[in-house]
């Protein structure tokens, strides 16, 4: 049975909190390892200072990624590691030279040019590519292997994709990482190494569906803690840091006031920022358009080529926008 107890918290600074409270409580031993499980660097190191501020030492925790620690205790790299991306890319470019591997036209000519440095470039990128599909959606690799019809609606381009990856499981010789999370469906995945008596997750609730599925699957084995990070559709300044707040005071007494701009318009957009500025639940009605737009990106570099895709068109509908018209806001940059 699954022993995942989730937390909420509005903020870092909450959550160290609770992750401080929790350790406490736990009453680990001097020769435990706490496992912190955080998704960005950044926040791994703000989690270990402010435990060590308010305890006095954090010198035995542990922080790593969710996916990391999932690929340490489940396999899912393979033995050897042979499942990662750097160890793909090698195996790939042998796959890539066969000559009667199925691949389009510009792969082909790129293979046979004898360009090393260009073909490891590729395979490089094919790897991480099957990594991304591995975390996020693994049911593409699931029916390759399995020879079922493609998901994707561009047949033509997933059936090299599909051809390449079972040739790399056969150049690889080991089984696929696509069995551990088998496994875990099934129920009878066991841990590689041995597992702390409590696992820590501080993160927001996107994290790759494949390292979730691991994760409560390892929950019977161990119990895991999971502390969500998510802002909630209360006032801005309910949800601001303890440190936000304390720089905006000091502000306001050297006489700096933020002034709220208002929105223009009846846009999506303007009515969306009306919301944020007043705290209130919900977006005032009215017409949708394209001033507001969410996308759902597979991997870091489909964000990057939608981010291009649309700055083009904007740039392309409006002979008067220049390039340093448009802003980009990155929530964390690792």
């Amino acid at each position: 049975m699954p022993r995942i107890v989730f937390s909420h918290a509005r903020d870092a600074q909450a959550a160290a909190d609770w992750l401080t409270a929790r350790l406490a409580s736990a009453d680990h031993g001097p020769f435990e390892r706490p496992v912190i499980l955080a998704p960005h660097p950044a926040l791994q190191r703000f989690l270990t200072l402010e435990v060590a501020r308010r305890t006095g030492i954090a010198a035995s925790l542990r922080s790593l990624t969710p996916t990391a620690w999932v690929d340490e205790v489940t396999g899912l790299e393979g033995v050897a590691r042979e499942w990662r991306p750097a160890a793909m890319a090698w195996a790939l470019v042998d796959v890539l030279r066969d000559p009667d591997g199925l691949l389009p036209d510009f792969l082909r000519r790129l293979a046979d040019s004898g360009d090393e440095l260009a073909l490891l470039d590729v395979a490089r990128a094919i790897a991480h590519r099957f990594r991304t599909y591995l975390l996020h959606e693994p049911a593409i690799l699931e029916r390759a292997e399995s020879g079922e019809a493609p998901l994707s609606r561009r047949e033509e381009h997933e059936r090299w994709q599909r051809d390449v990856w079972t040739r790399l499981i056969a150049r690889i010789g080991t089984p696929s990482p696509t069995r551990v999370l088998q496994a875990a469906r099934g129920g009878t995945l066991q841990p590689t190494t041995a597992l702390p008596r409590i696992v820590y997750v501080v993160s927001e609730p996107g994290i790759p569906p494949t390292t979730r599925a691991l994760l409560e699957s390892l929950s019977a084995h161990c119990a895991i803690e999971w502390c969500v990070l998510d802002h909630g559709p209360n006032a801005p300044e309910q949800h601001s840091s303890t440190r936000r707040r304390a720089a905006s005071a000091a502000l306001a007494t050297l006489g700096f006031v933020p002034a709220p701009v208002a929105p223009v318009g009846r846009t999506l957009l303007a009515r969306t920022q009306a919301q944020f500025c007043a705290g209130d639940a919900a977006v005032e009605s009215g017409p949708l358009d394209d001033t507001l737009s969410v996308h759902r990106c597979h991997s870091p570099l489909r964000e990057i080529e939608t981010l291009r895709e649309l700055a083009l068109d904007a740039l392309a509908a409006d002979p008067t926008l220049r390039p340093h018209d448009i802003t980009l806001y990155v929530t964390s940059l690792e």
